[in-house]
C-alpha cells in the first residue's frame, strides 16, 4: 500500500511540474503593479491547478518586454496574448495551451506606423473620422483626413510610417482615433482617443477638452495632437491601470532557455495525448441556455450610467455563428435569439414592469442578427487555441417586431474548457436606443441614459458536428 501511495505521489509531482507558468519581470512600473496586484491571485491559481509558477528577472532571447507570461510544457511553448492584469483571460491561456501550444504568426502589414526599439514593434493605427459640425457642401472628406494623417506622420517623434513591415506574434498595437469638428465661425476642434487592442470599447486615453484653433492654422493644431498622442501612449506602455504597461527590453539578450532553467518539462509516464481531430475548428457553432439547466446566462443588459443599478439577464437563449468557408473568422455571421419572458431583473416587481414594457408576452422572441463580424487586426484570421482577440461588426437587433442597426464591439477565440472540449468563446458588447423606434420609457426620464440599453453577450459557442 505504502509503495503505492509513493508511485501515486510521484505520479503526481511529476504532473504538476510538466505544466510551468514563467513570469518575466523587471523593474517597470508594471512588473511592480503586476506583482502587487496580480501575482497573489496567480499563486491561488497555479496552486489550486497544480501548475508551476516561476517568476524571474533574467530574461531569454525570446523575450521582448515585462511583465510577460509564458505557458510552457512537454508540449510546447506558448506567450500570454492579453492585459497582464486579465485573470480571466490568464485562464482560458492557460487551459487551452496546456493542450494546444501556440503556433507563431507573422502577417505583413502595409502603410501603417510603428514604434520600433530593438527588435521589437510596437503598432499604431489612425483612425480619422470625417470632418464635422458645419461643413459646407461639396467639403472633400477624403483629401481633408489624408492632409491629417500626412501632418501627424511628419510630426511624429518616435512613431514611424512603414509602408511594408511584418508583424509577429506578441507585437502589440493601439489605435489612435482623431474627431475633427468646425464651428460656424470657422473655429476647428479636435478630440482624441486611444484603445488599446484588447479593447475597442473602452479608450485608454481621451481628451477631456479638445484641441481648439482655427481651420487656418490645421497644421499647429494636428501638430500638437501628434505631440500629445505620443505623449499619451509612452505613459500608457509606463504605467496603466488597465493592464497595458509594456517595458520594451532596452537590452537585446542570447541566453536560451535552457541556460536559465527553463528548458521545456519532460512528458510524464502515462499522459495520453488529445486527439488533434476533436480539436478542428469548423465553420459552423452552436450555443443554447435553457430556463432551469446550469448554464450561466450568456445574455446581459443595463441602463448606462447613473442609471447602471438597473440591470438584469435573459435565462432562455439560443445563438448560431458562421465562420467563412476556409473556417476563419472573416465576415462572420450569426443570428441569436431570446425568449422575453426569461427576463430577469432580480426582483419580481422589476421583472413584471419589464416584461410589460417590451410587450413579452404577445411578442416572446426577440434577436439579434449578426450581419458580419471581424477581428480588427489584419494579422487575425484564421482561430488559434488560447489565442483571444478584439472583434467588430455591424448588427441589427429586433425587438417587437422593430428593429434597430447595431455596433458590435468585443472579443473572441478558440479556447477549450475544463473538460478539453474546444470552444469558440465570444464576447459582444453593442447599444439600443430603446425610445426610438422600440417605444420604451426607462426608469428616470430627466437623464439621456433613460433611452438607452447597453447589452453584453458571453458564451462558449460548441462546434456543429457535419453530416
Amino acid at each position: 500500500m505504502l509503495k503505492l501511495l509513493s508511485i501515486l505521489v510521484l505520479l503526481n509531482l511529476s504532473f504538476t511540474f510538466s505544466n510551468e507558468l514563467v513570469v518575466f519581470i523587471g523593474d517597470d512600473h508594471g512588473s511592480l503593479d503586476f506583482q502587487k496586484n496580480v501575482l497573489p491571485e496567480i499563486k491561488k491559481m497555479t496552486a489550486q491547478d497544480k501548475i508551476s509558477l516561476k517568476v524571474i528577472d533574467d530574461l531569454p532571447s525570446d523575450v521582448k518586454f515585462t511583465p510577460s507570461l509564458y505557458f510552457q510544457n512537454y508540449k510546447g511553448r506558448s506567450l500570454y496574448l492579453g492585459r497582464y492584469n486579465n485573470l480571466k483571460k490568464i485562464k482560458k491561456f492557460i487551459t487551452t495551451t496546456k493542450i494546444i501550444p501556440q503556433t507563431s504568426q507573422i502577417a505583413t502589414i502595409e502603410n501603417t506606423h510603428v514604434l520600433s526599439k530593438l527588435n521589437y514593434n510596437l503598432f499604431v493605427r489612425l483612425k480619422i473620422t470625417d470632418f464635422s459640425g458645419v461643413i459646407e457642401q461639396g467639403f472633400d472628406q477624403s483629401k481633408f483626413k489624408k492632409r491629417i494623417q500626412q501632418i501627424l506622420t511628419q510630426k511624429f517623434n518616435l512613431i514611424k510610417f512603414k509602408s511594408l513591415i511584418e508583424q509577429k506574434t506578441g507585437d502589440r498595437t493601439f489605435y489612435f482615433d482623431i474627431y475633427p469638428w468646425k464651428s460656424k465661425n470657422g473655429d476647428m476642434a479636435l478630440s482624441l482617443a486611444i484603445y488599446s487592442q484588447f479593447d475597442c470599447h473602452n479608450p485608454v486615453f481621451s481628451t477631456k477638452t479638445s484641441l481648439n484653433g482655427k481651420i487656418e492654422s490645421l497644421d499647429t493644431l494636428v501638430s500638437s495632437a501628434a505631440q500629445l498622442l505620443e505623449t499619451e501612449l509612452l505613459n500608457i506602455l509606463s504605467s496603466s491601470p488597465q493592464g497595458d504597461a509594456l517595458n520594451i527590453i532596452k537590452e537585446i539578450s542570447h541566453k536560451k532557455w535552457s541556460e536559465i532553467g527553463l528548458s521545456l518539462p519532460k512528458k510524464p509516464e502515462g499522459i495520453k495525448d488529445i486527439d488533434p481531430s476533436k480539436l478542428k475548428v469548423v465553420q459552423k457553432w452552436k450555443y443554447s441556455k435553457k430556463v432551469n439547466d446550469s448554464k450561466t446566462p450568456a445574455v446581459f443588459f443595463n441602463f448606462p450610467a447613473p442609471l447602471d443599478h438597473y440591470q438584469g439577464q435573459i435565462l432562455d437563449s439560443d445563438a448560431h455563428l458562421v465562420l467563412n468557408d476556409r473556417n476563419e473568422f472573416v465576415n462572420v455571421t450569426g443570428l441569436g435569439v431570446v425568449d422575453t419572458t426569461s427576463l430577469d431583473m432580480g426582483d419580481d416587481s422589476l421583472n413584471d414592469t419589464a416584461r410589460s414594457s417590451i410587450s413579452a408576452l404577445e411578442f416572446k422572441k426577440a434577436s439579434l442578427e449578426i450581419i458580419k463580424l471581424n477581428f480588427i487586426d489584419s494579422i487575425n484570421k484564421g482561430l488559434v487555441p488560447g489565442q483571444i482577440f478584439p472583434i467588430i461588426g455591424q448588427g441589427r437587433f429586433k425587438m417587437k417586431n422593430l428593429s434597430s442597426d447595431v455596433v458590435l464591439k468585443g472579443e473572441a477565440g478558440v479556447i477549450l474548457n475544463a473538460q478539453s472540449q474546444l470552444r469558440l468563446f465570444i464576447s459582444l458588447k453593442y447599444r439600443v436606443n430603446i425610445k426610438s423606434p422600440f417605444g420604451i420609457s426607462g426608469p428616470d426620464s430627466s437623464v439621456e441614459a433613460n433611452n438607452l440599453m447597453d447589452y453584453q453577450v458571453l458564451m462558449e459557442m460548441e462546434p456543429v458536428k457535419s453530416n
